[in-house]
Parts: structure tokens; sequence; C-alpha cells
């Protein structure tokens, strides 16, 4: 309940930040908002919505959202993958003491694997 903008201090950590500027443009927002959410790559999404909007009400008569229909999952990059463990592979020194770092939506039974082998040199 701050009085404050938001976006501004959100924007740079998120896919997607915006205020509703009314209550009609609640639903918009909200579908940008996951649409911006499950898009690849996936991330965070923010819509500030002012008091003064929370409480009023809206003519909204757009139908279904936007996840009515969800995209369809992204599929990695095969050769890309094997280039990034090769990479990894090759590395030495103070760097070669560093984890890698993978996102949840790391797609998960080949990616796995070619990081554990990358992590541990298997």
């Amino acid at each position: 309940m701050q009085e404050i903008d938001h976006v501004p201090f959100v924007a740079p950590l998120t896919r997607f930040a915006a205020t509703a500027e009314s209550a009609d443009a609640v639903g918009g927002l909200i579908d940008d908002a996951l649409a911006a959410a499950v898009g690849a790559p996936s991330g965070v999404s923010f819509v500030d919505f002012p008091m003064d909007h929370v409480f009023s009400e809206a003519n909204d008569a757009s139908g279904p959202g936007v996840l009515a229909c969800p995209p369809a999952p992204v599929q990695p990059d095969a050769d890309s993958l094997d280039a990034a463990t090769r990479l990894l592979a090759k590395r030495s020194g103070p760097s070669s003491w560093q984890a890698p770092m993978c996102g949840g939506g790391t797609p998960r039974p080949r990616c796995a694997t070619l990081l554990r082998r990358c992590a541990f040199r298997c």
C-alpha cells in the first residue's frame, strides 16, 4: 500500500511490468503479464493495481484469456547444448571452480545429463 511508482523498481527484474490505468485495462494487462511469464524464456511479470481501480467495475467482454491456449513448450537446440557442453568442459583455472546455474525452465532430461557431465567432468 505504498504510494510509489512500483514499475520502475521491478521492470529491470521482470519480463513484463505495467500499471493498470483503468479498471477496463486490467484484463488485457493480466493477459500480457501471463503471456510474458509463460513465453520463452519464462519469467516474472508484475502488474500494479492502483486502489481506485481495485474497487471499480470493468466493462471487459474480451473473452477467454491468453492461457486458454497455452504456448507450446520450447524445445532446446541440441547443437547449441552440445557446443555449450564442449566449451564448459574445456574450462580451467579459477573459473573452472564455479558451478553452472540453470533456471527452473531448463528442459530436464537431456540438459540435466549434459550439465552433470560438464560440472563433474564425467
